[in-house]
């Protein structure tokens, strides 16, 4: 099997997301700003789809880390027609799964909408939704196939295929459904809802496509196998089994806590505002606020993805200190990556809302409030993808499980005050954030005997973000052009200009953390 660098893997992953990220904002811009779907629109689907995502990772979220390590580590040991085997049980568990978890959600999508969610309106939506967990779920097992095989240009293009599809068919169908149904917002959110679907299909045939074109590649790994044992599929569905529950159980209760909000806000917001001000409120942030937060994650996605089979290999040849030096310069990359997301949000939070959504611009405060999060999630989000390569998901559990608790509590707590309302969720957000982190820094530490450098992890990247935060502040006031947009525009650029020149200056990022990236497994 052909190695590739981290470097090719996350190149390859990051041009993928920047894609998907510019396609998304355009599908998320021309929703937003559709006055007939809107905030309102947003909250509709958003709370469908938390409930979705729920059954998906049920189903299959997970799957694709869980399947890459075990087949990564097949290959590490020469045990290549083994890899093989964990793929097709793989696909027969999951495919059952995933049929099982689409039935579900189809016949009960009544009882969720009306009691969970407290949305009857979202009933329609589930069932639109409902089928493609099944086409998810044999999806996420070729992903993991082609992830362990460290292929990651086909995950990649088939995201990006995806995200295109969406974009394109949802404007298309939204379209339609808005003159057919004279501008219903409820219709328009079912139109959302099946592009979803059929995008995940779309997803699934790309990659079986690439996997039935790279026979001749299996037939030669099969071929060439040196340490094959021929295991029982008893004990196939075991190791399996071990890898994905824990990743699963991690993923449902992460899924869980993000439908905090869902079964909160609107809730608990309906004591003081008016139903439809409420589920509008939870729409700005679930819809808009949310869709900018999670930009660097994305971003930061193309590390953790690249480092979960280079860590696993690393792992079965017992070379501890080499995955030490990857999760602290993983952890050092999502910093420098996440740093400029959070003092443009910080900075400009009106200016950003008003340039991207003229039609639906609320939400300022709410922004500013969450990009306090966002590098202290990112950092959590590659620690996360550490723990899952190392079979260490009984600690992500409980630290997550602790997380939303606290979650919940404050949600409860904050959103109950009229005099905080909606942006109680943003903070409560951010503290539990601020907590995992903090616990799982202490474990890595103590346990993995990982140190973390004050000057090069805090002191720095925090007189960076200073910096960049005076430089855009003072451009933002000295640039005469009448034009929010010239000015906010003219002053990121400038600010990003001197974060990268400052990056290099500081020497943030040393050779030797460079040579990381050209390492292959």
């Amino acid at each position: 099997m052909k190695k590739n660098s981290i470097l090719k893997n996350v190149t390859v992953l990051l041009f993928s997301q920047v894609i998907i990220k510019i396609i998304g904002i355009i599908y998320k811009l021309y929703l937003t700003n559709k006055t007939e779907y809107a905030d309102t629109g947003n909250a509709i689907f958003s709370a469908s789809f938390q409930v979705y995502a729920i059954f998906l990772t049920i189903c299959s979220m997970g799957v694709p880390n869980a399947i890459a390590t075990l087949i990564s580590s097949k290959f590490a040991v020469g045990d290549n027609n083994g890899a093989y085997r964990i793929l097709k049980v793989a696909i027969a568990i999951f495919g059952s799964i995933g049929f099982l978890g689409s039935t579900i959600l189809y016949y009960f999508s009544n009882f969720i909408a009306d009691v969970y969610l407290d949305m009857p309106e979202t009933s329609i939506v589930l069932k639109v939704l409902a089928p493609s967990i099944f086409v998810v779920s044999i999806s996420a097992v070729l992903k993991g196939y082609f992830n362990g095989k460290e292929k990651m240009d086909i995950t990649a293009k088939a995201l990006s295929i995806e995200q295109i599809a969406k974009t394109s068919l949802t404007v298309a169908i939204v379209e339609i459904l808005s003159r057919i149904s004279n501008k219903n917002t409820i219709i328009m959110v079912c139109g959302v809802a099946l592009v979803t679907s059929l995008c995940s299909i779309i997803n699934c045939l790309y990659m079986y496509i690439n996997y039935i074109r790279n026979r001749k590649e299996i037939w030669t790994d099969i071929i060439t196998s040196k340490n094959y044992k021929k295991e029982r599929k008893r004990e196939i569905i075991k190791s399996i089994f071990k890898v994905t529950l824990p990743i699963s159980v991690c993923a449902l209760i992460g899924s869980f806590n993000k439908t905090i909000d869902a079964f909160t806000i609107v809730k608990i917001a309906k004591g003081y505002l008016e139903e439809s001000e409420a589920v509008r409120q939870y729409g700005i942030l679930s819809g808009k606020i949310e869709s900018l937060i999670t930009i660097p994650f994305s971003f930061n996605m193309a590390i953790t993805t690249s480092m979960l089979p280079i860590i696993a290999k690393y792992k079965a040849r017992g070379d501890i200190e080499k995955n030490r030096e990857i999760i602290k310069f993983a952890i050092l990359i999502g910093i420098i990556i996440s740093m400029p997301f959070f003092i443009m949000m910080y900075t400009f939070p009106t200016q950003i809302l008003q340039i991207l959504f003229p039609n639906a611009s609320d939400g300022s405060l709410m922004l500013k409030i969450s990009s306090l999060g966002i590098i202290i999630a990112v950092i959590i989000q590659t620690i996360n993808g550490y723990f899952q390569a190392t079979g260490k998901m009984n600690i992500q559990i409980i630290i997550i499980l602790i997380s939303s608790m606290i979650k919940l509590a404050l949600n409860i707590i904050l959103i109950s005050n009229p005099k905080i309302g909606i942006y109680g969720a943003a903070i409560a957000n951010v503290v539990s954030y601020l907590i995992t982190l903090l616990i799982l820094i202490s474990y890595i530490k103590l346990h993995e005997k990982i140190k973390f450098e004050i000057k090069k992890f805090i002191l720095k990247p925090a007189i960076i973000c200073c910096i960049m935060y005076i430089i855009m502040k003072i451009t933002y006031k000295i640039v005469l052009i009448n034009s929010q947009l010239i000015k906010t525009f003219t002053s990121i650029a400038l600010g990003m200009t001197v974060y990268l020149i400052l990056i290099i200056a500081t020497k943030l990022i040393t050779k030797r953390e460079l040579k990381l990236l050209k390492r292959k497994g």
